[in-house]
């Protein structure tokens, strides 16, 4: 009769939540699954504080610049801009914990820079670093990463976002160091659960 021809309409209707996705019946219709690994940085999009907050200057901070900017942003509406102006400036974090002893990171983040071979960055450990490759991409947004194995008697896993010739500024956003030896481009989603992907 009537109601059993809407119950079995308003059935119909009902959704399904899973870690996989949003389903109804057997027809998937939003793919929700977290398929990034866990982000060790903290603010690595730059949207919260000026300066970022979790991000130390390192350098010449009297003649250069370190700040939040939405002059040039990938992820979200902030970048962290640099602009070296003496000696070399960078931007570190460290988020060591004793677990990461032994084990292979990777530091991947967005990079914008007025300069050909002026931003790199580097990794870490309190025994050694190792430096990634300097940007080779002029005025526009390029994906670079850097992986270290930490030393089994590591003390640090700090990274830092340097800006190496003078003048040159550089934007980065985006940035995430992950467990492995693989980081690709997380979407905003992933750093503010906004479920939209602008990269």
């Amino acid at each position: 009769g009537l109601f059993d021809d809407v119950t079995a309409k308003i059935t119909n209707l009902i959704v399904t939540v899973t870690a996989s996705g949003i389903s109804s019946g057997n027809h998937t219709v939003v793919t929700t699954a977290n398929s990034y690994p866990t982000n060790l940085l903290t603010n690595g999009d730059f949207e919260v504080g000026n300066p970022p907050t979790g991000w130390t200057a390192e350098g010449d901070t009297g003649a250069g610049t370190f700040a939040q900017s939405n002059t040039q942003a990938k992820i979200g509406t902030y970048s962290l801009q640099i602009t070296k102006g003496g000696n070399d400036l960078g931007a570190w974090q460290n988020p060591y914990n004793a677990s990461l002893k032994g084990q292979t990171v990777t530091l991947g983040f967005w990079v914008y820079c007025t300069v050909n071979q002026s931003a790199q960055a580097y990794i870490y450990d309190g025994v050694g670093m190792t430096y990634g490759i300097r940007n080779t991409i002029v005025n526009a947004w390029q994906w670079m990463t850097v992986t270290r194995t930490l030393d089994i008697n590591a003390t640090f896993a700090k990274v830092e976002l340097d800006v190496t010739s003078s003048p040159a500024t550089a934007y980065f956003d985006g940035a995430i160091l992950v467990q492995g030896t693989t980081a690709s481009p997380t979407p905003l989603s992933n750093f503010l659960s906004l479920g939209v992907d602008t990269s």
